[in-house]
């Protein structure tokens, strides 16, 4: 092979290793491992970690090499590997795991890299306080940003080779290195260091995290090319620190291949972005979610005024997208450069974290936004998205998301409502997430924590009686309602309605049904037909999200309005049909996450009631409470007016 190009040596030996031989497979081994080692060090600054990850990366390497089917992917599925390897270390840690303090951390990179004081011109950025500055810069980076920068900037990987690496599409992985960019420039920018000297510091951080091999033999052709391969520019690149000119001309070159090819990423177009495609999972594959985006102001028509603040969520769906939801939530200031507020709902309880007291509360409530608009995720079909906006007007003007056309799952999106935050972008990413990553744990301290919890949402579920009529007809009925996903499995939802001497409704986990009083079935339907427009807490939404978003299900029209007492919500569902039909008007509480009851009007008479209450104490008399028990199942039947939730026909007499 001595007379084969570098890059053919390396292809050979790719292609002889995917065919099992041992030598070649020993070879990639001895080649890749500062390569890999250093990337590893440049997500962790952990040297120990570093060591150890990299060798659990070339022994999967080892175990797979077999598998991989085309050889000019290997650096993307090396590094596919490492990241893998970096991820499952941190997997459910919100914090990054680097806890060492900025000075030990600059003291133990240099004692590990004394080479570089035999330079003269490395000796005076150390007197200059520059290089620390840089390195506590780049270590306060989010570790997908020194992840993507290493991978684009040090390894030279293309966008499509990035995505593959973090399994999303090219638009993110786009949107990725220039949000990684712009960080990294305001970290700079944050310990003086002015913009022009962004790229320089790049190179010095490059140089500083080589792997010891790859340091070594930097000046060999053949092994600078494969470590620190950066273009045009990876020689100067490789022997940054020998001349002071040296720098100079890396920074001219390195600027033009960063910002001036045709593969380079600026500020994402606006107008018209390129149609991402992906290998996005399809919506019910989906089971976790992160993105960040910017807020709008109290007034949805303020336009040129500062956010509330940018808020980054996680969503993690246990039983897939349709069911049950876990939600955290950080608050930012619009620019990130302060954590504000935060929010935690997961299977256990609700949490929020107050910054300015440092002081945790566990409350009955879910999330609801206060201007009273509906909760949306960027995987609600957009069928649904379209009739919520018709019905509450479109409070994202000047805001453009980006579906993929495979899956139809937003990728993007660019915001600019904001004069001071215009063209902020957000990316969305799907099935990054483990169960851990909403696990009960805080990034700042915590100086107590206040429980403010009622007895049946500190127990996780309760019992609850419904008491009223409908046109003269008296109703009655009780129920069992679980808070949290972790009791709904042994204390399931159910109801059982009673409507005068006609009708017997009940839902449970076995199904539903309705039935004459002697117990004839008329009907049976699937298991949470007559749940449908009730609360339903332990899925995850607030119940006022969760009753508009059933009646949008249907098309039907709604409005929502604060109480005259300031702390309830009414809710009002229109029977879309009919002007003069009924109409009915739910009262929730918004503190407490529940319905308090339900009218119906026609015109400006009133109907009939339902009355909800809630028992806290459980020493009472429970008897009555038992759960219904589904009969013969064998008479089944469509629902009447697929197009109606079950209580409107109920309020119309068409049940």
């Amino acid at each position: 092979m001595s007379n084969m190009s570098n890059d053919k040596i390396w292809s050979v030996n790719i292609g002889q290793a995917c065919q099992g031989s041992e030598e070649s497979v020993n070879w990639l081994t001895q080649q890749a491992q500062g390569k890999v080692r250093a990337y590893i060090y440049r997500v962790t600054l952990d040297n120990d970690l570093s060591d150890d990850l990299t060798q659990e990366t070339l022994l999967q390497m080892i175990k797979s090499i077999k598998n991989l089917n085309e050889k000019e992917n290997f650096w993307p599925w090396m590094y596919r590997i490492a990241q893998s390897k970096v991820q499952e270390h941190y997997r459910g840690k919100q914090k990054e795991a680097n806890v060492v303090s900025e000075e030990s951390f600059y003291k133990d990179l240099m004692s590990r890299r004394g080479d570089i004081y035999q330079d003269e011109s490395v000796r005076e950025l150390i007197q200059q306080d520059l290089l620390k500055k840089v390195m506590v810069a780049m270590k306060e980076l989010k570790q997908k940003h020194r992840a993507v920068l290493s991978l684009r900037c040090f390894d030279n990987l293309s966008y499509a080779e990035i995505a593959d690496t973090f399994d999303c599409n090219e638009v993110t992985a786009r949107i990725m290195f220039y949000r990684a960019r712009k960080a990294l420039r305001k970290k700079l920018s944050n310990k003086g260091i002015s913009g022009n000297m962004m790229i320089m510091s790049l190179g010095l951080f490059g140089r500083l995290t080589l792997s010891p091999e790859a340091s070594q033999s930097i000046q060999g052709e053949s092994i600078s090319k494969a470590s620190l391969k950066v273009g045009p520019a990876a020689t100067i690149i490789g022997n940054v620190f020998t001349k002071q000119s040296a720098a100079v001309i890396a920074i001219a070159i390195i600027l033009w291949m960063i910002f001036s090819n045709k593969d380079s990423v600026s500020s994402p177009p606006v107008n018209n972005p390129p149609i991402p495609t992906s290998n996005l999972p399809f919506r019910n594959e989906v089971n976790s979610l992160h993105f960040t985006v910017q807020v709008l102001d109290g007034d949805p028509n303020t336009d040129g005024s500062l956010s509330k603040g940018a808020y980054e969520r996680w969503f993690y769906f246990p039983e897939g997208i349709d069911g049950p939801s876990f939600m955290r939530m950080q608050r930012y200031n619009p620019d990130f450069t302060e954590k504000l507020c935060a929010w935690l709902e997961n299977e256990q309880a609700c949490y929020y974290y107050e910054s300015g007291a440092d002081i945790v509360y566990i409350t009955n409530s879910r999330v609801a936004w206060s201007n009273l608009r509906v909760r949306r995720l960027p995987t609600d079909p957009q069928e649904l998205i379209d009739f919520i906006e018709k019905v509450e007007g479109d409070s994202d003007f000047a805001r453009e998301y980006f579906r993929d056309e495979k899956t139809g799952l937003v990728v993007s999106s660019i915001d600019n409502r904001f004069a001071n935050v215009t063209g902020y972008i957000s990316d969305y990413e799907y099935n990054t997430l483990s169960p851990e990553t909403l696990e009960y744990k805080w990034d700042e301290p915590v100086e107590s924590v206040v429980d403010k919890r009622d007895e049946m949402h500190k127990r996780g579920w309760g019992y609850y009686r419904i008491e009223g009529e409908l046109d003269g007809k008296k109703i009655s009925g009780h129920g069992r309602i679980p808070f949290f996903y972790n009791t709904c499995k042994e204390y399931s939802a159910w109801i059982s309605i009673n409507i005068g001497n006609e009708l017997e409704i009940i839902d449970c986990g076995e199904g539903a049904q309705m039935r004459r009083p002697d117990g004839t079935v008329i009907a049976s339907y699937p298991a949470g037909t007559f749940l449908k427009g009730l609360a339903r807490p332990w899925m995850g939404m607030h119940t006022a999200d969760t009753i508009r978003r059933d009646a949008a299900e249907k098309r039907i029209w709604f409005f929502s309005e604060w109480h005259e007492n300031e702390e309830d919500v009414v809710i009002t569902l229109f029977d879309n049909k009919n002007k003069d039909g009924t109409n009915t008007i739910y009262t929730v509480s918004y503190e407490n996450d529940i319905i308090e009851n339900i009218i119906f009007t026609s015109g400006e008479d009133i109907k009939g009631t339902l009355d909800f209450t809630y028992l806290q104490d459980l020493d009472k008399e429970t008897a009555e409470f038992k759960e219904p028990v589904i009969k013969d199942t064998s008479q089944t039947a469509a629902i009447d007016n697929p197009d109606t939730l079950w209580i409107m026909d109920l309020a119309e007499g068409k049940l």
